[in-house]
């Protein structure tokens, strides 16, 4: 068969909570057994709030969720094409906004290190930053 384009029908397939795996292992009526998009929007909370954090460890804790991120992307993509054989704007829009949010948590690690100890507080007040103006 080919593909379809239905957003409803992989919101509402057994893979569109818990990513299909909360019920598997835990149980349909479990609390994790949510709607993927609470876990989308607690998962955007955290990145948005990590973004205005320069430090060393939470760099890379922000690198490591939006690697989570895409391989759960990499995972529901899988299931939306090959098994739902679906074709959702929403789905793949958010699976490109985390291939997005990945490399941008990597440049922003990378850049952090590469400034000379931005991240390790150097520069406290707007003046410290004056030379690069």
């Amino acid at each position: 068969s080919s593909l379809q384009m239905s957003c409803s029908k992989v919101f509402s397939s057994k893979y569109g909570r818990g990513f299909g795996l909360v019920e598997q292992f835990l149980g349909k009526e479990h609390a994790l057994n949510q709607p993927n998009s609470v876990f989308g929007i607690l998962f955007y909370s955290v990145i948005i709030v990590l973004a205005f954090i320069n430090v060393g460890f939470i760099n890379k804790l922000q690198m490591l969720l939006c690697l989570l991120s895409v391989g759960g992307s990499l995972y529901l993509g899988y299931i939306l094409y090959f098994i739902l054989q679906e074709l959702c704007p929403v789905c793949i829009s958010t699976y490109i906004i985390n291939f997005i949010l990945f490399i941008a948590s990597l440049c922003k690690m990378r850049n952090v290190s590469s400034v000379g100890g931005y991240s390790r507080g150097k520069y406290q007040s707007p003046k410290d930053y004056k030379k690069f103006i």
